[in-house]
């Protein structure tokens, strides 16, 4: 009996028999080997591509410069009311607002202002305005009535003097 935790020991085969395994070995390999060198044909699906023959076209010749353009005239723009920009002028046949060095005829309108500022000031001023007039009719019938109070008692007819005596 061997003990559980020995070591188990390897069978050796005689010289005979390992010939025998080496070269079944080496038959297996090389069948192996040989049946998978062989692949299906497949025959290929023609791929669609697209076609175009090439002309020839004229080339033209460019060449940028660095400058800078300076104008012969400058205008300063500027609102007589302050306020907040509602919208730009755009350009006919431009998608962008008016920008600096575009060439506009006089008295194109380049921006407007928001009116709703300038509803919400008049407004202001047209209340403050109805309030002054209202002091001014209030002022003017106090000074009727400080007339007529003044006037009143030295306002005594002469009979009225001569029979008061």
């Amino acid at each position: 009996m061997r003990p559980s935790n020995a070591i188990p020991q390897r069978r050796r085969l005689r010289p005979g028999n390992r010939a025998r395994f080496c070269l079944g070995l080496a038959s297996c390999l090389l069948l192996t080997a040989a049946a998978g060198c062989e692949k299906p044909a497949r025959e290929q699906a023609a791929v669609p591509v697209k076609v175009k023959v090439l002309a020839p076209e004229e080339i033209t010749v460019s060449a940028r410069f660095s400058g800078s353009v300076e104008p012969l005239q400058t205008t300063e723009l500027a609102f007589k009311l302050g306020g907040t920009v509602q919208s730009l002028y755009r350009p006919s046949g431009l998608d962008r607002d008016v920008q600096v060095g575009d060439v506009l005829a006089k008295g194109t309108v380049i921006a407007e202002l928001d009116e709703g500022d300038l509803r919400r000031a008049k407004a202001s001023v047209e209340a403050r305005v109805a309030q002054l007039a209202a002091r001014v009719a209030t002022a003017k019938d106090n000074l009727e009535i400080a007339t007529r109070i003044l006037a009143g008692p030295m306002a005594l007819s002469p009979r009225a003097c001569s029979g008061a005596m």
